[in-house]
This record gives structure tokens, sequence and C-alpha cells, in this order.
């Protein structure tokens, strides 16, 4: 059987949505922040790390980095060394744990080759169907279907009675204790 949707709850699905946006653009800013520490450009694998772990990979490379950087330079003095080093692995965790709520939403984002990060494939559709709620089986159809009869039932008699400006199944039927039925109370017809 095909699945019925029933029911889409937009709203819950509107605000969801918004925070995945959100944290993906906060990775992006995360991202930004990580690559002008010293100049180190973080590989896709590394924003995953940062985004899934410790981020001791791109750590990794900020180091190498400082020291490439200090190298470059000619700079041989250890506490110059020492504290360029330093300072760069301070600012590299200092902008980590910035964007480090961000983990919740790891395995929604995703990186693509120009390390760019966006949803994950699939994400929209997943959170879409979170908030759907779908008939999936001919049982539940065919309850459905029964409830929709009651309904009906229900909207003609507020029609057709004055006394009535709201009523509920309780007011027209009862069930019947232990057993798996419902009998009709009996009404003034004519009065209504």
């Amino acid at each position: 059987m095909e699945k019925i949707l029933i029911r889409f709850d937009k709203r819950e699905h509107d605000i969801q949505m918004a925070k995945l946006n959100g944290a993906v653009r906060r990775a992006n800013q995360m991202v930004s922040e990580i690559n002008d520490v010293n100049g180190y450009v973080m590989t896709p694998a590394d924003i995953q790390d940062a985004l899934r772990s410790q981020g001791e990979r791109a750590s990794t490379g900020v180091l190498k980095a400082s020291e490439a950087d200090l190298n470059r330079l000619d700079i041989r003095s250890k506490a110059l060394r020492d504290s360029t080093v330093k300072s760069d692995q301070e600012a590299y965790y200092l902008a980590l744990n910035k964007y480090k709520d961000l983990r919740e939403y790891a395995y929604d984002i995703a990186v693509d080759d120009s390390c760019k990060v966006h949803l994950a494939s699939g994400v929209e559709e997943r959170i879409k169907d979170q908030y759907s709620h779908y008939i999936q089986t001919e049982k539940g159809k065919a309850i459905y279907e029964a409830q929709q009869k009651v309904v009906e039932g229900m909207n003609e008699i507020l029609k057709l009675s004055n006394l009535f400006t709201n009523v509920s199944i309780n007011q027209i039927a009862s069930p019947v204790f232990g057993e798996r039925r419902v009998v009709l109370f009996e009404l003034r017809y004519d009065n209504l």
C-alpha cells in the first residue's frame, strides 16, 4: 500500500530547517575563522573532524603551518617560535570551542571539495518525513476512513440541531464496558 499523508507539521518542520540552515552558516563561519588563524586552509576532512570530534586533525595542520611560516621567515628564536605556535594553537581552539554546539548537527552537515559546508544529501527529505504523519497499512487506512465517517456524521448532527453548538462523541455515543462496541445515547431527536 502506498502511504497516505494525513498531516504535515509545517511549523515544526520550518523551525528544524531554520536550525539546520543556521548550523550550516555557522559552520562556514567557523571554517573562515580557523582559516584566518595563520593562513592554514582546512581540508574537507579537517572540517568533518572539527565538527564531529575534537578537531585534532586541523590542530596538527595549524601547528605545521605555524612552523612552516616561522621557517620561511627564518625565525630561530625558540621563545618567539614557541609563543607564536602557542598563540596560533590558542586562536584555533578558541575558534573551535566557539562553535562546539555544531557537533549536534555534525551528521546533518556535509562538506564539498571546495570546503563549503552545506546540508548533507537526504537531510531535507528526512526532516520532512519526521514531521509528516502517514497511514501505511490497510488497517490504518480503514480506521482513518471510519473516523472520517464519524466526523462527517457529527458535522451533520451540528447542521441539523439547534441545541448543539459544540458536540463531542461522548454526547452522542458511549463505549460498552468490556466490549469492543459503542451504543448510541437516546436523544430527544425531535426536540433537537
